[in-house]
């Protein structure tokens, strides 16, 4: 059995990984609110002697310093100082690398559909230290996995802490007590499942981690997150008169869509949209039901 490092083991993605992949992988987690391994991942020391006693054979990090803080002014020195050090681990361990990027590393074509091949863009102090980060694991010359992906949507698994500030989780547990919600029906997007995301981590350790890949992830039908929601709701049998289309994303481009040819053409997992709607909606029935 892999021993598989994991970074921000208590996040939306990190504990959505556990709950799909435990049984396979033995998974060593990290975050601040780790029961086994309570590390802030600026303890270098701490990290040095995890990973000397344990002797991982992949590190996967998806945690991310300036999503969760972004009102410290040291974020960006914080987030890239720290996969920094991670890639260092890696390099004296000789570890594949898998990172959680994003789409903000792009340019914002007016048509959206980035590949993987367009020049870098720094938007945001957020996208910056993105790229300092793929920028240094490209480097290193390890083999490594970079997904790139706009805002992640799924069902949470039961140990996410739901009071943390995720919009999706807030959307679903608004519609469930029967709030409005008010959301952007301009702006297009693709967005990535986490049990998607989860996947490809999972087929990159099976079949590809000799490997240097940089992969979008993303749903293949365009939609907005106002339609993305209202068949959500139709499909857990939610009142959709609660979603309103009036709500804004001033942050978004107009267009936030990936292009996901490279996924399809390296055969790596993807559930249709229909699927990812109907997984969704499933959870959320199981939860009006004892609401």
């Amino acid at each position: 059995m892999k021993k598989v490092v994991l970074t921000g083991a208590s996040g939306f993605t990190g504990t959505k990984f556990i709950e799909l992949y435990s049984s396979k992988y033995e998974i060593i987690p990290i975050s601040r609110e780790s029961k086994l391994n309570p590390i802030d991942l600026k303890d270098h020391e701490k990290l040095t002697e995890l990973f000397d006693r344990t002797k991982p054979d992949v590190i996967v990090h998806l945690a991310a310093t300036i999503g969760r803080e972004a009102d410290r002014a040291d974020v960006f020195s914080v987030d890239t100082a720290t996969t920094k050090f991670l890639v260092d681990l890696a390099k004296k361990h000789k570890l594949p690398f898998i990172y959680n990027s994003s789409e903000i590393v792009y340019e914002g074509r007016p048509d959206g559909m980035y590949e993987e091949t367009d020049e870098y863009h720094q938007r945001s102090d957020y996208g910056r230290a993105k790229v300092v980060n793929e920028k240094y694991i490209k480097a290193s010359g390890l083999p490594y996995l970079i997904t790139r992906a706009h805002r992640y949507i799924g069902y949470p698994s039961d140990s996410f802490d739901r009071t943390r500030s995720k919009k999706f989780t807030i959307t679903m547990m608004d519609l469930i007590a029967g709030k409005e919600v008010h959301l952007d029906a301009k702006r297009n997007i693709s967005l990535p499942l986490i049990d998607d995301i989860c996947d490809v981590i999972d087929h990159y350790i099976e079949h590809d981690q000799d490997k240097q890949i940089v992969l979008n992830v993303g749903m293949e039908k365009i939609t907005t997150y106002y339609n993305l929601w209202c068949d959500i709701g139709r499909a857990a049998g939610i009142n959709t008169s609660l979603i309103k289309d009036d709500g804004d994303e001033p942050k978004w481009l107009p267009d936030n869509t990936l292009s996901t040819e490279k996924l399809r053409r390296l055969n790596y997992p993807r559930r249709s949209y229909e699927e990812i709607v109907e997984l969704i909606a499933a959870g959320i029935k199981s939860e009006i039901t004892d609401y």
